[in-house]
């Protein structure tokens, strides 16, 4: 059978999984933990089907509980590459919960807003939205 040179690459998604499956791992291995087995596959894997959000918030629960141990870590490249994900997530986190605390702050004005008005005021306005 001859060589070739066509496969196809992973998708954007599995290179997600794959760089955040060992980012995890190479925390684990930093903080004497064995990863599970789901984050082993994935890392060694380039077309994984685990979820990068399974990944993430396996690997942010790990962060979370030893951030000391992130801090105290020498800057090797794969570090400095654990550390620069850990504050591009934590800015994601930041920024979704600001937008669903905005979403809910919204309910609840919609609420509000809803129960000053009366049951023929509320018809009204169904029938014009």
């Amino acid at each position: 059978m001859p060589c070739r040179d066509n496969y196809p690459d992973p998708s954007i998604e599995q290179r997600r999984a794959n760089e955040i499956a060992q980012h995890a791992e190479y925390f684990a291995e930093q903080v004497d933990l064995e990863p599970p087995q789901y984050v082993r596959v994935a890392a060694e894997q380039p077309f994984t089907n685990t979820s990068p959000d399974r990944l993430a918030n396996y690997l942010c629960k790990l962060i979370r509980a030893n951030e000391d141990v992130l801090r105290s870590l020498p800057e090797d490249e794969d570090c400095l590459k654990l550390k620069l994900w850990w504050i591009i997530h934590k800015e994601q986190d930041r920024i979704k919960e600001r937008a669903d605390a905005e979403q809910l702050r919204k309910q609840l004005l919609f609420e509000t807003a809803i129960d000053k008005l009366t049951d023929e005021e509320i018809a009204v306005v169904r029938e014009l939205i």
